[in-house]
């Protein structure tokens, strides 16, 4: 029995060994089939916080974080650990708090799946900002102010882990620090005639998060405020110290407040300055004395009365002297009173005292002067007024600012003609077709209100006040067209316009006369040519320019009206390409002009058709014209003789260098004559341009049959670049007949060395009259341009080492220095044309392909004549364009 008892307790025994062994597995099993989630911490990301544990009742004492609503444990599993750990800015232990379950799971717990040992969540985590379980500093001691970070760190059952990212906490136990806060003054009155209507607190502080400064009426009421605050929560760094300067105008400005800008009662306030850091430190500090604000002068006041607050103590007779007005309110007792003149700003300064002692006078008269006897500089100034009584008190009025001013107000009227403008200052007229209407353009101080004053022949007809126009502002442009208000024609006059103004001290001051004329006649003017004696004038006039013949002219006679209004009178004779070959320009009328073929230089003109043009310009813009009259017939040959192909001229080189870098060339003529001629005389006459002998070869019987030529003229004047000469071969036989032949000699691009540079003068590229275009001339003259510049193109790229300078020059007409006109004409159209045609020629070389950097241009106007502008035949040469090459 006790054997099979044995057994059976064996067997028992075996049973629960198996039974146990497979719950374990269903246990296990059953904890195996579930979704695992890991241990975490889900707080959300923490900005900067700030605390002042040993702040007032309105400071943040402590950091508080969320916890327990935060902490997710883990699948089958529980939280046995959690750990708060605050570091410094170095990174060392401050403080921590480590929370542990201890107790474990025995045998049978984990064998029959029992509860898990956990340990209890508070529902935050608390640091009071001292220090624990650190080596820097005593239990429960405060750490110093300074920036920290801290971190949560949790545990599982199951030695898993889970932490927040480290978040950044501040200790500020500091509040707000306010370093200055004063007035430079205690009282003051917002009132017009006060020196001091506003009132002015300085302040200094740190730099802290929130600033508010507000002004408290005596029952402590808020009657002002102004507020500085960084809305940025995140960034310290936009935290700013409290404005520098407050000023207060006297009136409400509380948000909200519908009286908002309204003056407040006088009486005594109160500032006060606020201000809150980050950690909720509050620091309030008040200025130490109120601020009085008086709407009236007080015990004393002082006034100007009805005179505005300016004067001018220039001995004119108008407001040279200033008038301070003064009421006591209470008398008795005065001892003595002061009058101080200050600059305005600056009270400390006193640059004038008028003293004296009891009664006070009413009325106190200030001449403007310092205590030195000059007369003060113009400027702001103020006027301080004090009544000293026997108490030993010392009543104040509110300062009055005034203005000493001596200067008087002033304005400009510029006034032209146009479109065209005026060219006699002292006659400024218009009304004609080129000078239709006149453009003034006024300038003014801005602060005056102007009166115009307008004068019709003499008199006065109209004044307006700038204010009677509306808003009117300086500088301003308007043209008149002669029309009145209405839009009517305004009678021919002469009118006279000004400016006046008299400022606030009493200084006027007026602009400068315009005088205008508005003249609308449009003069006659008619040419008569030929004989006055002759009832019936021929189709066509003839004059003959030959040597031998008996001088022939046309007569002119002009008739013309209104001679006062006569500006110019131009005649010219014109060829039948439109070209002048003779003129007489006069600013004073003329009544005839007689003509003989020749040109102004006193050269033949070529055989041709010639016509006669006369213009008249008018003062007041008005033209006249009687256009291509004639015509004339000039002809320098004998009718009688057919000459033929008599005699013959040829050269060599084409073209002619004569002078070259240096190297010398002459220039062959090969003369023939038709035999059978017997030849009494002959010449070869070299002509420039204009007709005029440049050199001439003569001599008696045959010619040689071949000349040489060095381009010289018998004065050694060296031929010009690039122009064109007439060799004229003229032979005179025995039986009086003239022969002639001609030829044209070009002119090579001369290289001209001048001391360290080369230069190249060119007197021969055409450009129109008054103009810079080089393609508005006739194609022959376009053409032989083209051909010069291609030509000086190749010269100056042979020296390509070497930079461009491209001069242009001109020529006078009115080349008398002391002519008004000659400095007019050099500044204002010399130098400008000569400009814009060197860089004309400028761009055309580019166009040639040479390099635009080595090529500058410079405008010499008629500064560098190389022959003088009264010579007339030559003066041709003065229009000229310089190359100079320099290294």
């Amino acid at each position: 029995m006790n054997g099979s008892r044995g057994m059976r307790s064996n067997l028992s025994k075996y049973a629960v060994g198996l039974l146990m062994f497979f719950g374990v597995l269903v246990t296990l099993s059953a904890a195996g089939t579930g979704e695992q989630v890991d241990t975490e911490i889900r707080m959300p990301s923490q900005p900067r916080q700030y605390i002042a544990p040993l702040g007032d009742e309105a400071a943040t004492p402590e950091l508080v974080l969320p916890f327990s609503e935060v902490v997710v444990p883990g699948s089958d599993t529980t939280v046995v650990s959690y750990t708060l750990s605050i570091f410094d800015s170095e990174g060392d232990l401050v403080w921590q708090l480590v929370e542990r379950e201890t107790e474990r799971r025995g045998f049978f717990g984990r064998l029959f799946g029992g509860e898990r040992p956990s340990i209890p969540l508070p529902d935050t985590l608390v640091w009071d900002g001292t220090y624990r379980n650190s080596e820097l500093g005593p239990e429960g001691e405060h750490v110093p102010d300074d920036d920290y970070t801290y971190q949560v760190v949790i545990a599982d059952y199951d030695g898993n882990t889970a932490s927040t990212p480290p978040f950044a906490v501040t200790v500020d136990n500091t509040p707000p620090q306010v370093t200055r806060l004063d007035s430079p003054h205690r009282r003051f009155a917002p009132i017009p005639s006060s020196a001091r209507t506003e009132f002015v607190i300085n302040q200094e502080g740190s730099r802290e998060h929130d600033w508010q400064g507000t002004i408290r009426d005596s029952q402590g009421e808020a009657v002002w405020q102004w507020t500085q605050r960084n809305v940025n929560m995140r960034n310290r760094d936009q935290d700013r110290v409290p404005a520098p300067e407050i000023v207060w105008d006297g009136t409400v400005n509380i948000q909200g407040d519908p009286s908002v800008g309204e003056l407040v009662p006088e009486g005594e306030y109160s500032y006060e300055l606020v201000g809150r850091d980050r950690a909720g430190n509050v620091t309030r500090v008040a200025l130490e004395y109120p601020i009085e604000l008086s709407l009236t002068a007080g015990d004393v006041e002082l006034h100007l009365g009805d005179q505005v607050n300016a004067f001018s103590p220039n001995n004119n007779g108008v407001q040279d002297t200033l008038s301070f007005f003064v009421n006591v309110f209470d008398t008795e007792g005065v001892v003595q009173w002061q009058l101080h003149i200050t600059e305005h700003g600056a009270p400390g300064q006193v640059l004038r005292s008028i003293t004296g002692l009891a009664p006070v006078p009413n009325e106190i008269v200030f001449n403007g002067r310092s205590a030195a006897g000059t007369v003060l500089p113009d400027g702001e100034y103020q006027a301080s007024f004090t009544v000293e009584y026997d108490t030993g008190y010392i009543a104040e009025a509110v300062p009055v600012a005034f203005t000493l001013d001596t200067t008087a107000p002033q304005a400009e009227v510029r006034y032209d003609t146009l479109p065209a403008p005026a060219v006699d200052r002292d006659r400024v007229a218009f009304g004609g077709e080129t000078r239709d209407r006149v453009e003034f353009t006024v300038n003014a101080d801005e602060d005056q209100d102007w009166e115009a004053v307008l004068y019709i022949n003499g008199e006065e007809y109209m004044r307006m006040l700038r204010s009677d126009f509306g808003e009117l502002s300086f500088p301003f442009t308007v043209e008149w067209d002669g029309r009145d208000l209405d839009g009517q024609e305004a009678p021919d006059a002469v009118y006279e316009l000004y400016l006046v103004a008299t400022d606030r001290a009493g200084n006027t001051g007026r602009s400068n006369i315009v005088r205008i004329e508005k003249d609308t006649r449009d003069p006659a003017v008619h040419l008569h040519m030929g004989d006055a004696d002759l009832d019936e004038q021929p189709e066509a006039f003839q004059i003959s320019t030959r040597a031998e013949a008996e001088d022939t002219v046309v007569p002119m006679r002009i008739e013309y009206e209104a001679e006062d209004l006569i500006e110019e009178m131009r005649l010219e004779v014109r060829d039948s390409q439109g070209r002048v070959v003779a003129s007489r320009v006069s600013r004073t009328a003329f009544d005839s002009y007689t003509w003989s073929g020749r040109n102004n230089a006193g050269a033949p003109v070529s055989d041709g058709v010639y016509t006669v043009d006369l213009r008249v310009s008018y003062l007041n813009g008005a033209v006249s014209e009687v256009l291509e009259q004639g015509p004339i017939v000039v002809d320098s040959t004998r009718p009688s003789v057919a000459l033929g192909d008599q005699v013959a001229i040829e050269i060599n080189p084409r073209p002619f260098a004569p002078e070259n870098m240096g190297r010398q060339e002459e220039l062959t003529l090969e003369l023939g004559v038709r035999a059978g001629i017997v030849v009494q005389s002959w010449e070869v006459d070299i002509r420039d341009r204009t007709g005029r002998t440049f050199y001439k070869f003569s001599g008696t019987g045959n010619p040689p049959a071949e000349l040489m030529w060095d381009g010289r003229s018998a004065d050694g004047e060296l031929v010009q670049s690039a122009e064109l000469y007439r060799a004229v071969f003229t032979v005179n036989d025995r039986s009086g007949a003239v022969e002639r032949a001609e030829t044209t000699i070009e002119i090579d691009i001369l290289v001209i060395e001048d001391g360290d540079v080369l230069r190249i003068v060119v007197p021969s590229i055409q450009f129109p009259p008054n103009s810079a275009d080089l393609f508005g001339v006739s194609d022959e003259d376009m053409d032989r341009n083209f051909h010069t510049l291609r030509r000086i193109a190749a010269i100056l790229t042979q020296y390509n080492s070497r930079d461009i300078v491209i001069e242009g020059h001109a020529a006078h007409v009115y080349f008398r220095a002391s002519d008004p006109l000659h400095r007019q004409e050099h500044v204002g159209v010399l130098v400008p044309l000569s400009a814009a045609r060197a860089e004309q020629v400028r761009r055309a070389l580019i166009i040639l392909g040479l390099d635009r950097d080595r090529m500058s241009t410079v405008g010499i106007g008629g500064s560098r004549p190389v022959v003088p502008h009264s010579n007339r035949e030559e003066v041709w040469k003065n229009r000229r364009v310089e190359f100079i090459m320099v290294r």
